[in-house]
């Protein structure tokens, strides 16, 4: 039986680089009958590479399954699954069919489940109805969960029209349940059984040979082969909390609205040449810190007996921290730096879009 291994997060756990690897690899994949399935963004069901180079989500794969997954839960007759998704989920089988494992990576199936615990059944019917033929693998990787938090408020933040308050959305309940690792886990051994999910720590110390893809080659039992290339440049980088600060005061005044998580990335990038935080920065403090972690304690415990046969689940909460202080000065010019940095990304953008259009009118 062909095997369906399920990469399904957390976010922030390197996902982004993994995904980058195995698209990078496909062709060395394939000799050893691996598939990493060419599913890019594209439109009415048609495969094609994303072009911005700026796009972190460019090389995840399993925006289907995730599709079909929120028509199938919604109340709504008008959200039923279209034929063009049911194409791209029968293509996703005749891929599978082919290969003796096949890898889907998208971190926002568990993002997105762990707030709706019966869209896992979802899953299951999907995967029952379009892969029965296929063993199914899940594999997540788990980091602290006040590491956690405030990696998910940089993430979404500057998405938010009015972005809230770090204490805010910490106390959010559909936050609180993605950082309860154990009831997820729980309910996806309910559904799927447990001897098909895989739990790994992200902790570089503890990575099989030092890195992300060589620990998730151990994981899934798959073989490791060291002629893979790996990605050399950071292509998620993590927004700052002054940059986050930054873009809460601008969405505030309503000076400047961000929707678009490639522009986000671009000046993350160059943000980080201007500005440097230090390592280890936070909202809380080492006390609020443990004390959040303290909320999960008993469900981390589970996991680490079932999963890591006892012991803690993650070292100790870093005593080095430094707590963000707000200075209202260095606050408002890094906002309007921003400003300035969009500006210029927005005009080349608009630029290249030009040049494509005038090649286009070319060809033609």
């Amino acid at each position: 039986m062909n095997q369906l291994i399920l990469h399904i997060g957390t976010m922030k756990t390197g996902t982004t680089a993994l995904q980058c690897f195995l698209h990078d690899n496909r062709e060395r994949l394939e000799k050893n009958g691996i598939g990493y399935y060419p599913e890019e963004k594209g439109e009415k069901g048609q495969a094609k590479p994303a072009k911005d180079e700026n796009d972190p989500a460019r090389f995840m794969n399993g925006r289907a399954l995730m599709d079909a997954i929120n028509r199938k839960a919604s109340n709504d007759p008008n959200t039923e699954i279209t034929d063009g998704l049911k194409e791209k989920l029968r293509a996703l089988a005749d891929y599978a069919a082919t290969h003796r494992t096949t890898i889907v990576s998208n971190e926002c199936i568990w993002h997105e489940l762990a707030k709706n615990p019966a869209k896992w059944g979802v899953l299951k019917a999907v995967l029952d109805e379009y892969l029965p033929l296929c063993s199914r693998r899940f594999v997540l990787y788990l980091r602290p969960q006040e590491e956690m938090v405030l990696s998910m408020y940089r993430q979404f933040i500057p998405f938010e029209s009015s972005p809230r308050e770090f204490s805010a959305y910490s106390a959010d309940e559909q936050t609180k349940s993605m950082l309860d690792y154990a009831a997820t886990i729980r309910t996806l051994e309910e559904v799927f059984g447990r001897e098909s999910i895989t739990v790994r720590r992200y902790d570089t110390k503890r990575f099989c040979g030092g890195s992300i893809f060589r620990d998730f080659f151990e994981a899934t039992g798959l073989e490791w082969d060291e002629t893979y290339a790996r990605p050399q440049e950071l292509l998620n980088p993590s927004m700052t909390i002054e940059m986050c600060e930054a873009i809460r005061e601008l969405a505030a005044h309503r000076a400047c609205i961000f929707h678009d998580r490639r522009l986000i990335a671009s000046i993350a990038k160059v943000f980080s040449l201007t500005y440097t935080e230090p390592r280890g920065t936070h909202y809380l403090t080492y006390d609020e810190q443990v004390a959040l972690r303290a909320e999960y304690e008993d469900g981390n415990r589970r996991i680490a007996a079932e999963y890591f046969g006892g012991g803690p689940l993650f070292a100790e909460v870093r005593r080095d921290t430094s707590v963000w202080q707000r200075d209202e000065e260095r606050l408002t010019r890094h906002a309007r730096e921003i400003i300035a940095i969009t500006k210029i990304i927005e005009e080349e953008r608009l630029e290249l879009e030009k040049k494509e259009r005038e090649g286009r009118i070319e060809q033609a």
